[in-house]
């Protein structure tokens, strides 16, 4: 009776021992690889790609963006911001892993662009653009093995990688407005410049004639804080036009560049006109032209025919046998007076040569032939010994052609 008492109370507790099950303990992992790239640009996404857990067993767990098991924050794709005022920040990254929180990692943000911009902006045309204070940081490698530099200036002046454009030993002019700062083949970014004209010409006498010497009075340079203006520190100042010598004219173009140095540093230019300094117009020997004589060279400027410009003939009762009458005018541009003759026709100079030589004026049967053929060998040697033109007596057509 005692046994079977014993062997119930046996039979209870395997009972109650199946029904019960014995809780098992939660599952366990760790971060054993961070992912392949930890450092970023300012404004880049985060790549999980590398990321790998183990388990309590020592199981590998690679992240797959399709193993929904993985909740990354921030996640894979999420953009990296710095915060304001830093240019390096490690942001932290929370892994879980099938509700299990896991760890965490870090991944760097360095900014993009100008960690510090140069310090001097403002310049005067002809000064060369000084990047001093410039820094940047520069990525180089792939994945695990990125690199973030920090380049600056003038500790890395001597990088070939580092340029500029416009360069820095071209002297800026008052159309530059920025830099562009490149590294290797990227682009930094650029500077803003201000340059201001190193010199003021605009109260400088610019309009010359070769009977002048150049004479800059009064031209304005800004040397350093400094505005020096011409002629005082006469002695700094060196132009490419000379001071001191009597200018000439460019027969190709009236203007002239005018180059200004200071202590023998190019400080700016400006144009100046140099032209002929002609006397009044005046009539030229010989008494038909007139023209202008250079003051300073004594070069004939244009010249033209006083007969031109007369607007009144007078007659000058001159007339004779075979010689034509003159009439004289006054130029209306040099004064003076010029004289021309005026022609007789044919007509005229029979006429005249039949009265001189009493001669009828007829052509009838009765009057000698011989007289015709006489008239017209004495109108051909007169023609031949007196030329066109020579002392007023000039012939008109017809026979006397």
């Amino acid at each position: 009776m005692k046994s079977k008492k014993v062997l119930a109370l046996l039979l209870t507790v395997l009972l109650l021992v199946g029904l019960v099950a014995v809780p098992a303990s939660a599952a366990s992992y760790t971060i054993s690889k961070t992912p392949t790239t930890t450092k970023y640009y300012d404004g880049d996404t985060l790549k999980l790609t590398g990321l790998q857990l183990k388990d309590d067993k020592n199981k590998n767990i690679n992240w797959k963006s399709s193993d929904k098991k993985f909740s990354v924050t921030p996640g894979n794709g999420d953009v990296l911001n710095l915060p304001d005022g830093y240019t390096e920040y490690d942001i932290t990254v929370s892994v879980t892993y099938d509700n299990v929180f896991v760890g965490t990692f870090a991944v760097t943000v360095y900014k993009d662009g100008f960690v510090s911009t140069p310090t001097k902006t403002a310049y005067q045309e002809g000064e060369m653009f000084d990047p001093s204070g410039l820094s940047f940081y520069n990525k180089s490698g792939s994945g695990a093995n990125i690199v973030f530099s920090l380049i600056s200036y003038p500790a890395d002046a001597g990088d070939a990688n580092l340029t500029f454009v416009p360069s820095i030993d071209t002297p800026l002019t008052k159309e530059n407005t920025e830099i562009t700062v490149k590294y290797g083949t990227r682009t930094i970014g650029t500077v803003p410049v201000t340059v201001t004209a190193a010199m003021d010409s605009s109260t400088v006498k610019k309009v010359y004639t070769d009977s002048d010497m150049f004479n800059p009075i009064g031209l304005s340079l800004k040397i350093g804080s400094e505005t020096v203006v011409y002629p005082t520190n006469k002695e700094h100042f060196s132009f490419t036009v000379p001071t001191d010598k009597t200018l000439t004219v460019d027969e190709n173009s009236a203007t002239q560049n005018v180059v200004v140095y200071y202590d023998g540093v190019e400080k700016g230019n400006f144009d100046i006109t140099v032209t002929h300094n002609f006397e009044a117009i005046v009539q030229l020997e010989g008494g038909t032209m007139h023209g202008q004589f250079c003051k300073g060279c004594g070069q004939l400027g244009s010249v033209d025919q006083c007969a031109n410009h007369v607007t009144e003939w007078i007659p000058n009762g001159d007339a004779g046998f075979l010689k034509q009458e003159t009439e004289t005018g006054t130029c209306s541009i040099c004064g003076g007076k010029v004289t021309r003759n005026i022609p007789k026709t044919d007509e005229q100079l029979e006429n005249e040569f039949n009265s001189y030589f009493n001669l009828a004026e007829t052509t009838n049967e009765t009057e000698p032939k011989i007289l015709h053929f006489f008239f017209l060998i004495i109108v051909r040697l007169v023609q031949t010994l007196i030329p066109a033109g020579g002392n007023g007596h000039v012939f008109g057509t017809g026979i006397f052609q």
